[in-house]
């Protein structure tokens, strides 16, 4: 006989000599809505557009970017989504972060370890993640950011080489 609580995110399982053992639920991440900021049309545009996932309608967050700007990274944790450098015109560090349950936006006091754009972003459930890009040359750096606190750190090991404008993917 199994007893399930999702409520505390545990399932106790009860084997035959009644000995309770306790596994660890996570629930699963149900994704509703793809964003898209910044780029350029016939300027650098701040603009975040969100689809949602059930009716393919969109809006226009009224909170946009902290600056206009092209060719940023971006990854996601299950309850924010984030912006990460770019350029204005000049190369930028800006993190942009956004809450999923409200769309509100602020921008992460560390930001990456330099100025770049046209990076790759990915993330896992716990980490996001900011690889290569340009400063004006092509670099090897790879940006961590730990979702709970946003903390950045850099890995020592970084690209194989330095690239920009490459895809970024979790699997």
């Amino acid at each position: 006989m199994a007893v399930t609580s999702m409520a505390n995110s545990s399932i106790l399982n009860f084997n035959k000599y009644n000995v309770v053992s306790a596994v660890s639920f996570v629930p699963p991440v149900f994704l509703v809505a793809g964003y898209v900021a910044g780029g350029f049309g016939s300027s650098f545009t701040a603009t975040v557009d969100k689809f949602l996932f059930t009716t393919d309608a969109r809006s226009t967050l009224a909170t946009g970017l902290s600056s206009a700007r092209q060719q940023l990274a971006g990854f996601a944790s299950a309850e924010n989504g984030y912006a990460a450098g770019g350029s204005t015109g000049s190369v930028v560090a800006t993190v942009d972060k956004f809450l999923f349950t409200t769309d509100a936006r602020s921008t992460l006091a560390t930001g990456l370890s330099s100025a770049r754009q046209a990076a790759a972003g990915f993330a896992s459930a716990e980490n996001g993640y900011v690889a290569g890009g340009t400063t004006g040359s092509r670099v090897t750096t790879v940006d961590k950011f730990l979702f709970t606190t946003d903390a950045r750190s850099t890995l020592a090991t970084g690209l194989s080489s330095a690239r920009e404008a490459a895809a970024g993917f979790a699997g």
